[in-house]
């Protein structure tokens, strides 16, 4: 009984299908698929094994397209757009190989229920095509209705009058009819339709004048500007209606990319739909009358501001403006300011209309009096910090800012609302506190800032979640225009755009790198500089001596000979005789007719002579005793000898080098010969042997 009365409980609290109840009282069903796809749940998981199982067991799936501007773009093996980098990445999980099968958009219906394609894409919801197809239930992308006119045209942006009474081709049942006509009620203009099959036809009508503009769901086009921007709507994947062999993967893949890479269809669509496409701006004809004036806009900024320098045009904020000068035709006056705080000051005075970067937070804007742009750079903000440090952002940690970071400060602490900061003048002042401990972590310069250097030695750069959205501070008091042309020629710069002007900065100077090394390493500089002075020095001496050495052996060196000449025979001869006082014996020989020999045989055998006499003369010299030539074919000769005897002696046996000399030179060689005799008490006698 109990379990009797339980059950029956259970179900009266089990909800009844809606489709039950209808058909239990005589109602159609009510069609839940008439409304847009919702994101149901599925249990259809990709794992590593899944996708390589996918792969090895590769199916085939017949994707029809048509021409569709940005999402379908050419054909066969050239066929590209959203749509198809889209399926791509969708393929990396499924394992599917797509074959690409055009048709007319008319006949979709009819190609997916006949299984000649198993699949399309770039389709709008409305309960009527949901009777047909089914809807992935994850979309696919987004898509604009943007109205293009002929780059040559002068219509301006939302000109409603000049929108009346003009021609436009719409795709054949497409979204955008029913949106231009709902628009064209509201704003009280007509217009007359024209219907084409493919996007390539309807460009080819506006070439050739057929209509004046066309409707399409992309903001970029070939030759065209666009001239208004109305709506946004969603757009799908559809297969055959209950198709779930192909939908039910096709959903996960889906559900995984956005998991996985959640900004992935927005950069699609930035490569393929956005505005940032080679679109050219279109102005108002307010803003173009304004333009037409020439306005001169007045910009502050602050003597501190790092990626401000109008005075050598770097750095990345001076760059960006210069571009919005070129692209919007306003006239930029820089009035430079003591601080960031002065520049605020000045927007809210009047004294000046813009300035480069503020924090656009509504609160923030208010408590200075002031507005801002269009976010035109999403700044990551990065700290300092110490590896293995507990104090780390979003744990109640001081962090260093300078004063020029106000608004970088508030964009941080909107991320981190727990965390401390603590001002300092400069960031030189930052890394010091940070140094010393003063604070757990500090603010990294600007991107692209000159100011960015390697982190202290235990220091470590650590990314943040918080980011800073610069955008143009401008002044109540301007123009309401400048805020309406400027933000259009920032929505329409891409963001490659804004990377190149952060790549193409001027770099640093050679002065600005050896000041910040300086002011870094400034012990270690003077220490350094210190051993390089010194070892200069050593070297400079080095050379010296041996120079002095060099220049030395030249002056005292025979040049024939390569042995000591009469200077060096002197000094020598000099020093034994004051440190030796026994006798000595000074001869002096000279070679007879040796102009005579030079003539007959040449200087070089005069100079063979030469040294072959010195060489034996030098030989019968013993240890103390000196040998020299002294040019001119003369030679001294200073000898110890105890006696006379002795003396004659060794001269007879000199005299005899004579005889070697005419065997080998076979010329007559002889000698003439002087003697001075030097005695114990210094006077010198002269024999003649």
């Amino acid at each position: 009984m109990l379990r009797t009365l339980l059950l029956f409980l259970l179900c009266l609290l089990l909800p009844v299908p809606q489709g039950a109840l209808a058909a239990s009282s005589g109602q159609t069903p009510v069609q839940a698929e008439t409304s847009l796809p919702l994101n149901r749940t599925t249990f259809h998981f990709f794992s590593p094994e899944d996708i390589a199982a996918n792969y090895k067991a590769s199916k085939i799936i017949r994707v029809g397209y048509f021409d569709q501007h940005g999402v379908f773009e050419g054909e066969g093996e050239h066929l590209s757009g959203y749509a198809v980098a889209l399926l791509t990445a969708i393929s990396r999980y499924t394992g599917w190989e797509y074959k690409w099968v055009k048709i007319r958009f008319d006949e979709l219906a009819q190609r997916l229920d006949d299984g000649t394609i198993d699949l399309s894409c770039g389709i709008s919801f409305t309960p009527e095509r949901s009777r047909l197809y089914s809807f992935s239930k994850l979309r696919a992308g987004y898509e604009n209705t943007c109205l293009h006119v002929s780059s040559m045209s002068d219509m301006h942006y939302m000109d409603l009058e000049a929108f009346n009474g003009m021609r436009i081709g719409f795709f054949t049942d497409s979204l955008q009819y029913d949106v231009m006509k709902r628009f064209a009620a509201q704003n009280g203009f007509s217009f007359e339709s024209f219907f084409f099959e493919e996007s390539n036809e309807m460009s080819q009508a506006l070439a050739e004048g057929r209509i004046d503009g066309y409707v399409d769901g992309v903001l970029r086009g070939s030759g065209t500007k666009v001239v208004a921007t109305i709506s946004t709507d969603p757009f799908f994947f559809v297969t055959h209606k209950d198709d779930m062999e192909v939908m039910a993967p096709l959903n996960e893949a889906m559900r995984q990319i956005l998991l996985n890479h959640p900004t992935y269809l927005a950069r699609l669509y930035d490569s393929y739909l956005n505005i940032s496409s080679d679109v050219p701006v279109v102005f108002t004809r307010s803003e173009c009358r304004w333009l037409a004036t020439k306005p001169a806009i007045r910009v502050a900024y602050s003597r501190e501001q790092d990626m401000m320098d109008p005075e050598f045009g770097g750095n990345f904020l001076y760059a960006f403006l210069k571009m919005l000068e070129r692209q919007s035709g306003i006239r930029f006056e820089f009035l430079p300011q003591p601080s960031y705080d002065a520049c605020l000051k000045a927007l809210a005075d009047g004294t000046a209309d813009i300035m480069p970067d503020v924090y656009p937070q509504l609160s923030f804007l208010r408590s200075q009096n002031i507005f801002s742009g269009r976010p035109f750079y999403n700044a990551p903000i990065t700290v300092v910090g110490r590896l293995h440090d507990k104090n780390i952002p979003g744990q109640s940690c001081t962090v260093g800012f300078t004063r020029e970071m106000r608004s970088v400060m508030l964009a941080y602490q909107s991320a981190y609302p727990e965390d401390i900061p603590k001002i300092f003048p400069n960031i030189d002042a930052c890394r010091k506190a940070f140094e010393k401990g003063e604070v757990d972590v500090y603010l990294w310069p600007y991107p692209a800032a000159s100011l960015q250097d390697d982190p202290p030695k235990d220091g470590l750069l650590l990314p943040t979640r918080a980011m800073y959205p610069m955008a143009l501070g401008i002044s109540p008091h301007a123009s309401p225009l400048v805020t309406s042309v400027l933000d259009k020629v920032i929505t329409s710069t891409t963001t490659a755009t804004i990377d190149a002007l952060l790549l193409s900065v001027a770099p640093d100077s050679l002065l600005d790198v050896i000041r910040r090394f300086l002011r870094r390493n400034l012990v270690e500089t003077l220490c350094g500089l210190g051993l390089l002075l010194g070892l200069i020095m050593l070297l400079v001496m080095r050379h010296n001596r041996r120079r002095l050495t060099d220049l030395r052996a030249a002056a005292l060196t025979d040049p024939v000979t390569q042995g000591p000449n009469r200077a060096r025979f002197l000094m020598d001869a000099a020093k034994i005789l004051q440190k030796d006082p026994r006798r000595y014996y000074l001869s002096t020989i000279n070679i007879r007719k040796l102009k005579l020999i030079n003539r007959a045989c040449g200087l070089r055998t005069g100079d063979s002579l030469i040294r072959f006499c010195n060489r034996e003369f030098a030989l019968r010299s013993r240890q103390g005793e000196l040998a020299a030539y002294s040019g001119s074919g003369r030679y001294l000769l200073l000898w110890k000898c105890p006696d006379e005897t002795t003396f004659t002696q060794r001269m007879e046996e000199l005299c005899s080098v004579a005889d070697m000399a005419r065997k080998l030179y076979q010329r007559p060689v002889s000698f003439s010969c002087g003697v001075y005799v030097i005695r114990n008490d210094a006077d010198m006698e002269e024999h003649e042997p």
